[in-house]
């Protein structure tokens, strides 16, 4: 359901102001939310009452205005491979979903999206790996 605002305008100033409201993204706290092409991408939170749940990941169609919560799966790295970026340092995937967490940052870079830090309020800790996600 989107219902639309009017714009208001002060002494011939436009103002900035909301002019959609969308029903049925996720209801969560502390997301994390980053765009790619028409798309946005929000991530996580710390909802730790529903810990059998995976690590959220929901996405917003801005050309339709409608919220899909994205299935997950975990990378299944070749133990015999290493990968090397450009800078010549070497290092493995995880293969393993994110926990739950708060306070930690996305970013986009060359079509893919990268997630870190925050704390888990479920385990305690104050969280540091990187992790990519490939929205393929």
């Amino acid at each position: 359901l989107i219902h639309l605002s009017f714009i208001t305008y002060h002494n011939n100033n436009t103002m900035a102001c909301w002019i959609v409201t969308l029903q049925g993204g996720p209801k969560r706290t502390t997301q994390a939310a980053v765009a790619l092409n028409d798309k946005i991408y929000a991530f996580g939170s710390c909802w730790c009452t529903e810990p059998a749940e995976t690590f959220g990941v929901h996405v917003l169609n801005t050309i339709d205005y409608r919220w899909q919560r994205v299935p997950t799966r975990l990378f299944q790295p070749n133990p015999s491979q290493q990968f090397i970026d450009d800078s010549g340092q070497i290092y493995e995937p995880y293969g393993e979903s994110p926990v739950h967490r708060v306070g930690h940052s996305v970013v986009e870079y060359k079509g893919k999206i990268y997630l870190w830090g925050g704390f888990c309020h479920e385990i305690g800790v104050l969280c540091s790996k990187m992790y990519c996600f490939d929205p393929g």
